[in-house]
């Protein structure tokens, strides 16, 4: 349907212009004809200052074509036409179409505050953690908690990674359980992760497509409930709370990872992060010795450790070292 509408619109408007007189000379202007001065104006202006994480940010454009747009415009110069955008490798006509349709009321300053823009509700972690809090923290185990194992990551308040690791708890993770075999899978798990200041996790919403999913999901609750009572068993002494979880929306958010709504692979990150060439520079360290077995794990293992890698980035970012924290 919507292309449909786009082909009609296009269409009108091809007619409308010849109509008046006012076609453009060059066929391959076409494109630039449906828009106003203003409307192209603010279209060029986002694709000539836009860096390849605010391109990210219009949600329309992965990371492979936000870097050939960049790479296409410091080989030829600024884009001086929509035409000129269309010739970059990977920018379909249809696909741009409905880009320009976005930006054509947003200037560059505007998208530039989009990108940057988090919601007091996305990066609020639960239950709240205070300034004084904040400051205090040195340093964090984040936890991805998967049916069949747990992976944690332990970063310090230098965004330096001191170790991570993956523990195996169960191999048929659909089958139902003892909840002795719960605790203590769980607490094998516990004692494997090491002391820190505070623990985090990311707060999940599961879909149920079907029935078959149902076993799995109460698995995963009854781990993750059963690893946050254990991991908080002071509280009642200190009444401190030791595990909290921030939404994936804002990871998601931070590292442009969501594309169509969907969240999608950070492995290419943690890559960069490794081999140094972060763009922006994210400031994370590690030892050599991680480095190297990071690339020893197959995709799922790489995979967890990612999630753990992003969530601890996300909650020191966004959260324990923010200035704008209440």
């Amino acid at each position: 349907m919507y292309r449909w509408n786009n082909v009609r619109t296009c269409c009108y408007r091809f007619f409308l212009a010849r109509n008046n007189g006012s076609m453009p000379k060059d066929k391959d202007m076409m494109l630039d004809s449906l828009f106003t001065d203003k409307e192209k104006q603010n279209i060029l202006d986002c694709f000539n200052k836009s860096s390849i994480t605010e391109l990210m940010a219009t949600k329309n454009l992965n990371k492979q074509k936000s870097s050939s747009l960049i790479v296409h415009r410091e080989k030829f110069g600024e884009f001086t036409s929509i035409t000129d955008i269309s010739k970059v490798p990977g920018m379909g006509m249809i696909g741009l179409q409905k880009l320009c349709n976005i930006l054509k009321n947003v200037n560059y300053e505007k998208l530039r505050e989009d990108a940057e823009k988090m919601t007091t509700e996305d990066v609020k972690v639960q239950p709240n953690l205070s300034k004084d809090m904040c400051k205090s923290i040195e340093s964090l185990v984040s936890i991805d908690i998967q049916a069949d194992r747990i992976t944690w990551l332990k970063m310090n308040r230098d965004l330096h990674i001191d170790d991570w690791q993956q523990v195996k708890i169960f191999n048929k993770p659909y089958m139902k359980y003892e909840h002795n075999v719960y605790f203590e899978k769980v607490m094998e798990a516990v004692n494997k992760i090491p002391a820190a200041d505070i623990y985090t996790l990311e707060k999940m919403l599961y879909r149920y497509s079907n029935l078959r999913v149902v076993p799995f999901v109460l698995n995963l609750r009854i781990i993750e409930a059963m690893l946050v009572s254990i991991l908080n068993k002071n509280f009642k002494e200190d009444h401190t709370h030791r595990v909290y979880t921030i939404k994936p929306q804002a990871i998601s958010k931070l590292f442009n990872l969501s594309i169509g709504g969907e969240r999608v692979s950070g492995q290419h990150i943690f890559r960069d992060i490794i081999n140094k060439r972060s763009d922006p520079d994210l400031g994370v360290t590690m030892a050599d010795n991680l480095s190297n077995q990071f690339f020893q794990y197959d995709g799922i293992q790489q995979e967890k450790i990612t999630c753990c890698l992003l969530q601890a980035l996300a909650v020191y970012k966004l959260v324990i070292l923010s200035e704008n924290k209440n």
